[in-house]
């Protein structure tokens, strides 16, 4: 199984996204291999 490790950073926040719930996260997953996948995930805060 591959060792994952992630880097999270919270980007592109501004105070009616906030006010609203609404949180961006840019997760970079690097595997053992050296491949690289990155996406923005968009996590409601209910």
């Amino acid at each position: 199984m591959n060792t994952l490790k992630f880097e999270s950073g919270v980007t592109n926040i501004d105070l009616k996204m906030l006010n609203n719930g609404l949180y961006f996260f840019k997760i970079k997953e690097i595997s053992n291999t050296g491949s690289q996948r990155q996406g923005v995930f968009k996590i409601l805060k209910h």
